[in-house]
């Protein structure tokens, strides 16, 4: 028995549709990925005009960039994390079969990649969504295979009442979202990738070199340091940690860097050449980071006034 047209399910729509945990999961991961450093090449479809790749399209049949991920984003194209996974690394298999393992684009997608593995292996466990369409029974055929099945029905189970089930649903959906990877709101992630930019000037070498890395007891002759100085931190490591999207918040970046000026305060007397060069250098990083706030309150101020 053919269905009729009410009964047909569209093709072009997934039959699943995402839940607020997969859906804040796959915006956070794209946002992340779009403003990552080495994301440059792959923000727009490729033009092989532009780039002067005419047979671009003749070896890539599949092609898949940043922006066009967002746009099935958007329009609810993705019935699961898999499914939007799977574009993302389409778009990195396109480029490594297009382009030279050493080629600078390449390199870009190997560090883009990395970023994006990290980030899925924080994805949230699937859980239960509610269908965009469903099938319905269309003829008796349907039926009977359904009465006359062999497969014996699963025996529920009636040591939990249906608002205990309930509850475990809503505690699972709940765990689901906290578990999602937070990404740090743009201005806040800018004003944190500056004050690293203005740390690493050439004109501060002389302070910064021995903040930026971390500390090796052994080339510095301190073999205590870890015994003193419980949790180390560094320039590289906070610079990873932000591209990495492990802060949620600027208050988190900004602990990290004042944790770096405190350890070295623990460690090296206050007449130590480190010790003095930290606190010129932190000097640096306060009035970098009080200026840039002055300044978004001042945009802040001035976008309300003009409301």
């Amino acid at each position: 028995m053919a269905l009729s047209e009410s009964d047909a399910i569209d093709d072009d729509h997934p039959q699943r549709s995402l839940t607020e945990a997969e859906r804040k999961f796959c915006t956070d991961t794209l946002k992340a990925l779009m403003r990552h450093r080495a994301a440059g090449a792959f923000q727009v479809p490729v033009d092989p005009v532009a780039y002067n790749i005419p047979d671009y399209f003749d070896i890539i049949k599949n092609p898949m960039d940043l922006s066009t991920i967002k746009s099935k984003l958007e329009d609810n194209l993705y019935d699961s994390i898999d499914a939007f996974a799977a574009d993302v690394r389409l778009m990195f298999d396109n480029c490594h079969l297009y382009n030279n393992a050493g080629d600078p684009v390449c390199l870009d997608a190997n560090k883009l990649e990395e970023a994006f593995n990290r980030r899925m292996k924080k994805a949230p466990n699937a859980i239960a969504s509610t269908p965009i369409a469903a099938p319905l029974a269309t003829s008796s055929v349907d039926r009977s295979a359904t009465e006359t099945s062999k497969e014996p029905a699963e025996e529920p189970d009636n040591s939990i009442t249906g608002s205990e089930q309930r509850r475990r649903s809503s505690l699972t959906a709940l765990k689901a979202l906290h578990d999602v990877p937070k990404t740090m709101p743009d201005d806040q992630f800018k004003r944190c990738e500056g004050a690293i930019k203005e740390m690493k000037k050439p004109k501060y070498r002389r302070l910064n070199w021995p903040f930026e890395r971390p500390v090796d007891p052994v080339a510095w002759g301190c073999l205590d340091y870890y015994d003193v100085v419980k949790k180390p931190m560094d320039m590289s490591t906070f610079e990873k940690k932000l591209y990495d999207y492990e802060y949620a918040q600027e208050d988190e970046f900004e602990a990290d860097v004042r944790l770096m000026f405190h350890n070295c305060y623990l460690y090296n007397p206050s007449h130590h050449p480190v010790h003095e060069a930290a606190k010129e250098f932190e000097q640096v990083f306060l009035n970098y980071w009080e200026k840039s706030h002055a300044k978004s309150s001042d945009a802040k101020g001035l976008n309300e006034s003009e409301e």
